[in-house]
């Protein structure tokens, strides 16, 4: 893939064909996956396009490239980002490629390394890190970030358990330690805390619960485990406190917004068809927009992982003292899984006190974004339980009754989504519906009686509703070589890299960021309060802008002075003159919108196609003609 230049991006919706080009080989580029296409792509390009500079401008203001949005930046915490690597030292088609598919290696990576070191079982590891690649929630949310968090943190958790091995030499060892490490630096370099806090309680509670049962008594075994402990955490800590030193400026900024800054949570409230909504993928696959909103928000909001490894939980007292009696090695790896579900249930659903929500960092997790632990934490527990009733001699009458509680818990469960879908009008076809319940009793169903051969059913349905919705898209020329980006780089060229642009419409500015241009209408990582304030000297509109956001520019000739306002909690709006003497001191050049605007300091300049086909007019700002007084234009 990474030869060819082909990856998943939904990058052609905003060529001038909106993605019906030739340069979608199979799929269909998905709107919903704007985060990806409008946002961290273009500035991906942005960034292959400038240099891979720390500092960009990038929204109102210049910010930091290198905290947050996961970019390739020229400086030494590259290093921390192997999937970025391929920006440096190829073509960005192939860089870009690369950086897709390897984000997803990670993961397998990861969760097949911690499968072995946990189960030491080659087949069980393949299986189980195929299941969790075939999980619809990694692909509705496809980014980097989404897949290489869980999979960095794997990969550290696995190295630190088979360091631990007594059997390995010193130099082993040593290597382990290191290999850990730099896996968590990797993770905690991906900077996303909704996805790392869960995914870290995952991993530690389930590391934890795995070296219990294998660690032997005394006073050896307690001094490797201590040693160990603060090799890998001493090694870890050196580049991420010299990362925050040398960011600390940026870090304070963002502790310090009203979103997400200030935003805490106790949680509770997670309706219960999160939980099972992935058997019906084939069905948010085909019409994703035609969901109504009263059940999921959107078709990403709606993806989930499959919940066998949570209904598992009803049917596993049923068979408990023979998959877990004392004394088996595998009991503290089931027990850290239960644990770590347990701890994310109860936030998810009921809600925790808050000294612990905040203790655990689960206040600053939304309940929808606990799901990605929820999940691994359940995969992991379908894996190391199916490993065990394939090696373990249960009664028949024991597998039947657990069988039958599992199957009809996970069927009800599904069940349950088809209702909740089917009351709020969904076009849900029968054929659909049958597809979804005879998978989720299929695999419920047999396994108890052959549980390896569940998960293939599983990794196979999983396949089959979660490849599909990405599709498979050649390059990305159908933004770098556009009309509208051609004429932004001419202008930039002429009037100089110091001049800025400001877009009313939001899919010219996602061209505008991709192009290389310093674009004030672009998302502000985290506010610069030193250019808002030229916005908003007063600070009385702080509240508004003192967050991250995207912007929404609309110009006025006849609004007097800068009037923000908020739309949702991450869109701010910006109504202003287009002669404003504000665009003057934020430097602003040139003005993109889709319709005429007048102001006695433009110069319109010839029309280009934008995304869609969408006619884009350009103005140039010329400078010293603002209004003296903030007020109307004048001449």
């Amino acid at each position: 893939m990474t030869v060819t230049g082909i990856s998943g991006t939904s990058l052609p919706l905003l060529s001038k064909d909106g993605g019906a080009g030739d340069s979608v080989i199979i799929g269909t580029p998905r709107p919903v996956r704007s985060d990806e296409w409008l946002i961290r792509t273009p500035l991906l390009l942005a960034q292959k396009e400038n240099g891979f500079p720390r500092i960009a401008e990038v929204g109102v203001g210049d910010h930091d490239m290198s905290v947050l949005a996961d970019l390739p930046v020229a400086d030494w915490p590259a290093v921390f980002k192997p999937h970025q690597w391929g920006f440096f030292v190829l073509p960005i088609a192939n860089g870009f490629a690369f950086e897709w598919w390897a984000s997803a290696a990670v993961l397998i990576l990861g969760a097949y390394l911690f499968l072995l070191a946990v189960t030491r079982s080659l087949r069980w590891a393949l299986v189980g890190s195929a299941a969790v690649y075939a999980t619809p929630y990694f692909h509705w949310w496809y980014a980097p970030t989404t897949f290489a968090a869980p999979g960095w943190a794997l990969v550290a958790a696995s190295t630190y358990i088979l360091s631990m091995d007594q059997e390995r030499s010193t130099r082993s060892r040593v290597l382990l330690v290191l290999a850990s490490a730099f896996a968590i630096v990797c993770f905690g370099l991906l900077l996303y805390p909704p996805w790392q806090v869960p995914i870290a309680l995952t991993v530690g509670i389930m590391t934890v619960g795995t070296l219990w049962t294998r660690s032997e008594s005394g006073v050896r075994d307690a001094r490797r485990l201590v040693v160990t402990s603060f090799a890998v955490v001493g090694a870890a800590l050196v580049p991420l406190i010299a990362y925050w030193l040398t960011r600390r400026g940026v870090f304070e900024a963002i502790a310090s917004t009203v979103y997400p800054g200030s935003r805490t949570t106790s949680g509770g409230g997670l309706p219960v068809v999160n939980l099972s909504s992935s058997w019906f993928g084939w069905t948010f696959i085909r019409n994703a927009q035609a969901f109504p909103t009263t059940v999921y928000p959107n078709a990403s909001e709606a993806s989930s992982f499959f919940p066998l490894g949570v209904t598992l939980v009803v049917a596993l007292p049923l068979v408990w003292r023979f998959v877990a009696p004392l004394g088996t090695r595998l009991r503290g790896a089931i027990i850290g899984c239960l644990a770590a579900m347990a701890l994310l249930l109860t936030h998810a659903f009921v809600g925790l006190p808050m000294l612990l929500a905040r203790f655990t960092g689960l206040s600053t997790v939304a309940v929808n974004r606990s799901i990605v632990g929820l999940g691994i934490a359940s995969l992991v527990l379908l894996v190391v339980v199916g490993l065990v009733v394939e090696r373990t001699a249960i009664p028949v009458r024991a597998r039947v009754l657990a069988g039958v509680v599992l199957a009809v818990v996970t069927v009800t469960s599904a069940g349950t989504v088809l209702q909740r879908l089917d009351e709020a009008g969904s076009p849900l076809s029968w054929r659909s519906a049958l597809l979804a319940l005879l998978a989720a009793a299929l695999c419920s169903a047999a396994y108890f009686w052959r549980p390896f051969i569940a998960m293939v059913g599983l990794v196979l349905f999983g396949l089959m509703v979660s490849l599909p919705v990405t599709p498979l898209v050649h390059g990305v020329s159908q933004v770098t070589d556009s009309e509208l980006t051609s004429e932004v780089r001419r202008l930039v060229a002429e009037g100089g890299p110091e001049s800025t642009w400001v877009s009313e419409s939001v899919t010219a500015s996602g061209v505008l960021t991709a192009a290389g241009a310093a674009n004030l209408s672009g998302i502000n990582l985290y506010p610069n309060a030193s250019a808002w304030q030229i916005l908003d000297p007063s600070r009385s509109s702080e509240s508004i802008w003192n967050r991250y956001a995207h912007t929404r520019w609309v110009f006025d000739g006849a609004v007097l002075e800068p009037r923000l306002s908020l739309v949702q909690n991450d869109v701010i709006a910006v109504r202003i003159s287009p002669c404003a003497p504000e665009l003057d001191r934020l430097n602003v050049r040139w003005i993109v919108t889709t319709r005429e605007i007048e102001g006695a300091c433009l110069r319109p300049m010839p029309s280009v196609r934008g995304p869609e086909g969408t006619p884009i007019r350009l103005y140039e700002r010329l400078p010293g003609r603002s209004a003296p007084d903030g007020g109307p234009d004048a001449s």
